[in-house]
């Protein structure tokens, strides 16, 4: 979704930890990415014209361009995205790859 006035980007360590992790994301989610998809939709995190580039990639590439088309959409997101991405990993039962992706994101106070 791309940027509307008056809304926080994502912050830049949660771009990170995306960047960080995307071959893992890219092998994990190759399988899945309708899954992801519609999980992002369902929250709001992705629009309309975003599913439909994400679509359109998936009829027309493969997989993995698929998912990276998917991942730079959700690092153009507002600020909360990744969490929100983090909960639809939570909810499609992708507990290891949420494990592997907030690993040192998040320090102990």
């Amino acid at each position: 979704m791309d940027q509307e006035k008056g809304r926080k980007p994502m912050s830049p360590q949660d771009q990170k930890q995306i960047q960080k992790n995307w071959g893992f994301l890219r092998e994990n989610l190759r399988d899945h990415i309708t899954l992801i998809r519609d999980a992002l939709f369902a929250k709001m995190v992705l629009n309309t014209v975003d599913k439909a580039k994400i679509d359109k990639v998936i009829k027309t590439d493969d997989d993995d361009t698929a998912i990276d088309e998917l991942l730079k959409i959700l690092m153009r997101s507002d600020d909360g995205s990744f969490e929100k991405f983090v909960c639809c990993l939570k909810e499609c039962g992708f507990h290891h790859m949420v494990t592997e992706l907030c690993s040192g994101k998040f320090k102990a106070v």
